[in-house]
């Protein structure tokens, strides 16, 4: 059984957008294979803030397949146009899955590829700071096990016997008779 891993995609902030209408949100849609997970939307500024993190999970064998293709996580820049039924995309970014690192991966900023007319003429670039890493699930904490009773020392060493402190009734009868022989003439 191969082991999971989470293929995590940590979406920073941007810059160069063009600032929207308040009333519009911004998001961000990345899709590898046929997983899509989005961020929360937030305000269309010049520099929106996103901190997300978005967690593809994968198994062993299935990540070593995808980096040997050169596969992308294709993440999508979708705005909500003035028209309220039709949404429109303000570009996308490829992010190689060669990228990611099990550990302090690199904040990278990636290009706004196949803008719209308006960004262009406006002389707009937007960029999108991501990072991608790996990691793996925390293990399932294995059950404490009590220990036995017959396993339990109860505080006294095993290689000491157990003595008494107290006289027993036994005790007591053999000290009274011990008394009685030694008292007679």
């Amino acid at each position: 059984m191969s082991k999971e891993l989470f293929l995590v995609l940590e979406c920073h902030d941007g810059r160069g957008f063009l600032p929207r209408h308040p009333s519009y949100r911004l998001t961000l849609h990345a899709q590898l294979l046929d997983a899509s997970l989005e961020t929360d939307p937030v305000l269309p500024t010049t520099c929106p803030i996103f901190h997300s993190d978005l967690a593809f999970t994968l198994s062993r064998d299935r990540l070593v397949k995808l980096r040997t293709s050169r596969a992308s996580i294709r993440v999508q820049v979708p705005l909500p146009p003035p028209y309220p039924r039709r949404w429109t995309s303000l570009g996308y970014l490829l992010v190689p899955t060669r990228a990611a690192s099990p550990s302090n991966p690199p904040r990278v900023w990636y290009s706004v590829l196949g803008l719209p007319q308006e960004y262009k003429q406006a002389g707009a670039h937007p960029q999108v700071r991501l990072s991608l890493s790996l990691d793996t699930p925390p293990d399932p904490p294995s059950p404490v096990l009590a220990p036995r009773y017959s396993d339990l020392d109860h505080g006294v060493p095993k290689d000491q016997s157990i003595t008494t402190q107290g006289t027993g009734a036994r005790e007591r009868s053999a000290i009274r008779s011990s008394i009685q022989t030694s008292s007679l003439p």
